[in-house]
């Protein structure tokens, strides 16, 4: 598992994990919409990269 944290944190080049979120957020939205209130929003994704850069 680690390996695909690396990846999702540097595979984005420069914004790694960032560069991720911003592509996939409406995706990842649509799945999560089922859920009720989760959201991959700028507060979501900016606590996913200060967690991932640790």
């Amino acid at each position: 598992m680690p390996d695909i944290q690396e990846r999702a944190v540097t595979g984005g080049g420069d914004r790694g994990l960032q560069a991720f979120c911003d592509r996939f957020k409406d995706t990842f939205n649509g799945w999560w919409g089922d859920l009720g209130t989760p959201q991959l929003d700028a507060a979501a994704i900016a606590k996913l990269v200060a967690v991932m850069a640790k």
